[in-house]
């Protein structure tokens, strides 16, 4: 289990427009599927990595079934209001407020996708720097909101300690 530091209004913000724009890709339906594992990155992967360190990082992937984006659409989808939806629906913010909020968190995010493929967006935060300290429980309290990933017999789950 790793723990990586945050913001956890800001990280669950962050996770939930993006599946948000995923449901909203899917209009007669489909899977939202959410994946966390944990990543060594070298120095080579880093420099492919916007600001990333050489280390143990912790991914996020969130991928859906749905109608997937052009190369065009996917060039332009982390800009302030840029938005495939009707003015209606949507302010464009959802996918920039996402990605702000992974760069301030020293993270990297990534989209993968192709028209009538789905998408699957892959963000990438470092581990907290006392990882690899003991506690009997938690680290201690002065320790910024960290978050644990634990994965049970039902898949994974994000659990915030406060």
């Amino acid at each position: 289990m790793m723990w990586f530091e945050g913001d956890p209004a800001q990280l669950q913000n962050a996770i939930l427009n993006i599946a948000i724009n995923a449901r909203d890709a899917m209009p007669k339906g489909g899977t939202l599927t959410i994946e966390t594992h944990n990543i060594q990155l070298d120095e080579k992967t880093c420099a492919t990595y916007m600001g990333a360190d050489p280390g143990e990082h912790v991914i996020i992937s969130v991928s859906d079934t749905g109608c997937g984006m052009s190369e065009e659409t996917q060039a332009n989808i982390f800009e302030p209001f840029f938005s495939t939806k009707s003015e209606v629906v949507g302010t464009g913010l959802g996918l920039y407020v996402s990605y702000a909020i992974v760069q301030r968190h020293q993270g990297d995010i990534r989209i993968d996708s192709q028209p009538g493929q789905g998408s699957t967006f892959t963000v990438t935060l470092p581990v907290a720097s006392w990882n690899n300290k003991s506690w009997s429980t938690y680290p201690p309290a002065n320790v910024l909101l960290p978050w644990k990933i634990i994965k049970n017999s039902n898949g994974i789950q994000i659990l915030c300690n406060q």
